[in-house]
C-alpha cells in the first residue's frame, strides 16, 4: 500500500493511493498544424499568424526599479525551499506509480508554514535551495490549467491590466478556488474582477499598474468576484457597492513572496519553482512580450510520445519592448525546443514553463504558450545558443517569480471599520485606521491601506468629473490591529485627510462591525467636514472580552462533478466549505458508504466508478463546524464505463 502522511499527523491521518487524484493532471493541450509554421519569426509575423489583436496594450509594465527590488529584498520573503503539499504528494505518487515506481510513505505539509521555507532581509540565492530528500522527486509534467479552480483564459482588451490581469484573475483566483474547492470553469462567483485592481490603482490613466502596488491592494483589501463587478473597458469606475468592499476582505491574500530560481544572470535552480507548480500554485513573472522570438515545439526522434509538438513556444528574447505580467501555470521536463536551431537534441534544449496569457483564446495554444528553460537565462546554456541582443525573458522582474497564497483558509475579518465620504475629487484623500489604549487620544499604531491613499486620479469615486460631489461607503479591515495590540477594551481609530483646500471631504459616518459576536458600534458625532486638513475620530470597544456562540450552521456545495453529468473511471470529488468560525471536517459518501472523511484543505476525494454499477448514483457531502453544526450538499451523477 502506498500512503501519504501529513507531517503533523503521521499516527493518524492517512491516504490509499487509489483514492488520490489519479487522472486529471496529464491532460494536454491540443497541438496546432505543423504544416503552416517555421521555425521561427519575429513578433510581427507570428502576431499575424495566431490573429492577434493589434488593439491589445503593450508595454504596459515598466521594469522593477532598484529601489522597488531593494523593498521586495526588505520586505518580502525569499521562497528557498518548498515541501510537498497535499496535492504534491498525490501527484508525485501518481507519476511514480505510472513508471512502476513505488513510494512507501511521503510526509506532506498541511500548512503553509509547513510548505514553504523561507527567509526576508538577505541576498537572494537560488542556489541556498535546500536539495530535495532522496525520496522526493518532481512529476515530469504538470499542467495546473485543468484544475476546476483555474479560470478560463481572460482578455484585457486595450487596457493596459495585465498586472491585474495575471494577480487577480488567474493567480488570487485559482489559489483561492483551489484552497477551498471552487469551479471556476463552472461559476464566475469565485473569479476575481481585474477590474477591481485595475481601476482603483491607475490613478485615473490607462497606464498600466506598478506590481508591489497591486499586491499590496490584495493583501491589505481584498478582491470581489467578476459577478460583483465585471469587467469592461471604464477604467475609472470603482465598485460602489458598500457590501463589496466588505466582502472583499474576506479574499484577501497573504504578502506575496518571490522565488529567485528562474536565472537571469544567477544560477538557474528550478527546484522550488516546479514544486510550487506541482502542489498546485500558479506563479506570476514579468517579460518584454515585443521583444520574444518565436518557435514551436519540435517532434523528439527519442520519445516515443510527442503531445506538444507543433506548439508556439518563446526560444528567447533579445530585446526590452513590450513589458507585461504573466502566469506560469505549469512546465514539461521532455518538450524539445530547438534553441539554436540545428535541428538536433543538444544538453539544455529540453523543458519548458506553460504560461497563461490575458489576450484571449485567439492568442499562442489558445491563450496559452510555452516558454524553455533556457530563455529565462541570460546567457544560453545552450551550445552556439542566442545571444546577438539577449535579454533574459524575465528581466522586468529581476528574473523572479511571484507567489501570492490565500491570507488563511476561509478568511473572515473579525473586526471591521465601515465609513462613508462625500468628496468630488478622490485622489485628494487619505485615509487609514489606528489603535491605542483607551487612556490615550493618539494612535500607538496605524494601518495604512493603499486603496485610500489619495488614488485615482481627479475624479470622482464612480469615475465621472461631475461638480457635484458623490457619496461612497468602504470598508477596511482592523483584525490585524487589534489581534497584535494585546488589550482588552481599546480605541480605534479612523484618521482621514484632505490634501487641498477647496473640495472638502465630508466623513459621514463610521461604524465598528464585529462579525464575531454580531455587533455594531457608531461613532456619534458626524457628519465631519475636512478640508486641506484632518481628523481623527475613534470609538471605544472591548472585543477581547466579547463571547462568541457558535450556533451558525457551515455551508457546503459540490463543486466538481456537477450534478447530472455522466463520468466514468476516476473521478475527482471537490466539495467547497465555509465556517463563520473554523470547519471540522467534511464526510464525503457515494449513496450511503462513507468514501473519506477530510480534515484539510481542499476538501476532496476520489472515486473510482468502475467499482460501482452503471446508472444513477448520489454523492454526498457533510461539512462539520467546531461546534458539531452540520449542512450538507448533493448530487446525482450517471454511472457509464
Amino acid at each position: 500500500m502506498n500512503i501519504l502522511i501529513p507531517s503533523t499527523l503521521k499516527k493518524t491521518y492517512r491516504f490509499n493511493f487509489k483514492q488520490s487524484l489519479y487522472t486529471l493532471f496529464f491532460l494536454s493541450i491540443i497541438a496546432l498544424p505543423l504544416s503552416v509554421i517555421s521555425s521561427e519569426w519575429t513578433t510581427e509575423q507570428f502576431h499575424v499568424l495566431i490573429q492577434h489583436d493589434t488593439n491589445l496594450q503593450g508595454g504596459d509594465l515598466p521594469p522593477l526599479s532598484a529601489e522597488q527590488i531593494d523593498h521586495i529584498h526588505q520586505n518580502w520573503h525569499q521562497v528557498v525551499d518548498i515541501q510537498p503539499n497535499k496535492l504534491g504528494a498525490l501527484r508525485l505518487q501518481q507519476d511514480l506509480e505510472s513508471n512502476g515506481d513505488t513510494l512507501t510513505t511521503l510526509e506532506y505539509a498541511q500548512t503553509p508554514a509547513e510548505e514553504f521555507t523561507t527567509t526576508v532581509g538577505s541576498a537572494p540565492s537560488a542556489t541556498s535551495l535546500t536539495p530535495p530528500p532522496s525520496t522526493s522527486t518532481l512529476p515530469r509534467h504538470v499542467d495546473n490549467s485543468h484544475w476546476p479552480s483555474f479560470p478560463p483564459i481572460g482578455n484585457q482588451g486595450q487596457l493596459g491590466s495585465c498586472v491585474a490581469w495575471a494577480s487577480t484573475y488567474y493567480q488570487a483566483s485559482h489559489e483561492k478556488g483551489m484552497l477551498v474547492g471552487t469551479n471556476n470553469k463552472t461559476s464566475l462567483a469565485g473569479v476575481f474582477s481585474p477590474k477591481w485592481t485595475y481601476d482603483i490603482l491607475n490613478g485615473g490613466q490607462n497606464n498600466g499598474l506598478n506590481i508591489l502596488n497591486a499586491y499590496q491592494l490584495l493583501a491589505q483589501n481584498g478582491i470581489v468576484s467578476l459577478v460583483n463587478f465585471p469587467y469592461d473597458t471604464n477604467y475609472l469606475a470603482w465598485d460602489l457597492n458598500p457590501q463589496d468592499w466588505v466582502l472583499a476582505l474576506s479574499n484577501r491574500t497573504a504578502q506575496p513572496q518571490f522565488l529567485a530560481g528562474l536565472g537571469g544572470s544567477q544560477p538557474q535552480n528550478l527546484q522550488a519553482i516546479k514544486q510550487s507548480l506541482a502542489n498546485g500554485h500558479v506563479l506570476t513573472f514579468g517579460t518584454y512580450i515585443e521583444s520574444w522570438i518565436f518557435t514551436v515545439a519540435k517532434v523528439d526522434p527519442a520519445s516515443t510520445t510527442n503531445p506538444y509538438a507543433g506548439q508556439y513556444a518563446a526560444s528567447w528574447a533579445n530585446g526590452r519592448t513590450g513589458g507585461h505580467m504573466m502566469t506560469i501555470i505549469g512546465y514539461d521536463d521532455d518538450i524539445w525546443i530547438d534553441i539554436n536551431s540545428n535541428g538536433k537534441v543538444d544538453p539544455g534544449e529540453k523543458g519548458a514553463f506553460l504560461i497563461a496569457n490575458s489576450w484571449s483564446t485567439q492568442w499562442g495554444n489558445q491563450g496559452f504558450i510555452w516558454i524553455a528553460y533556457d530563455a529565462f537565462l541570460a546567457t544560453s546554456a545552450v551550445q552556439n545558443g542566442p545571444a546577438n541582443g539577449r535579454v533574459a525573458i524575465a528581466e522586468v522582474t529581476n528574473s523572479y517569480a511571484i507567489s501570492a497564497i490565500p491570507l488563511a483558509a476561509n478568511y473572515s475579518p473579525k473586526l471591521v471599520a465601515q465609513f462613508s465620504l462625500t468628496e468630488s475629487l478622490r485622489d485628494q484623500v487619505d485615509v487609514s485606521a489606528g489603535i491605542s489604549s483607551t487612556a490615550v487620544s493618539k494612535p500607538a499604531q496605524t494601518f495604512n491601506a493603499i486603496a485610500f491613499t489619495n488614488q485615482g486620479g481627479n475624479y470622482e469615486f464612480n469615475g465621472s468629473t461631475a461638480s457635484a460631489p458623490e457619496t461612497a461607503t468602504f470598508a477596511l479591515d482592523l483584525t490585524d490591529l487589534f489581534t497584535n495590540a494585546g488589550t482588552a477594551n481599546q480605541r480605534f481609530y479612523l484618521l482621514v485627510s484632505d490634501d487641498k483646500a477647496g473640495n472638502p471631504t465630508i466623513l459621514n459616518s463610521f461604524t465598528l462591525i464585529d462579525r464575531v459576536h454580531n455587533t455594531q458600534v457608531s461613532y456619534g458625532q458626524t457628519p465631519i467636514t475636512i478640508d486641506n486638513s484632518s481628523t481623527a475620530p475613534f470609538i471605544d470597544y472591548d472585543f477581547a472580552n466579547a463571547k462568541a456562540i457558535d450556533d451558525v450552521p457551515p455551508t457546503v456545495a459540490i463543486t466538481s462533478p456537477v450534478n447530472g453529468t455522466t463520468v466514468s473511471g476516476i473521478i475527482n470529488y471537490i466539495a467547497k466549505a465555509t465556517d463563520n468560525i473554523a470547519i471540522a471536517r467534511v464526510d464525503f459518501y457515494v449513496d450511503s458508504t462513507l468514501v473519506v472523511s477530510d480534515k484539510t484543505l481542499p476538501y476532496m476525494a476520489t472515486v473510482n466508478t468502475k467499482t460501482l454499477s452503471n446508472g444513477s448514483h448520489v454523492l454526498t457531502a457533510i461539512a462539520y463546524d467546531a461546534g458539531n453544526n452540520s449542512a450538507q450538499s448533493k448530487i446525482t451523477v450517471i454511472v457509464k464505463n
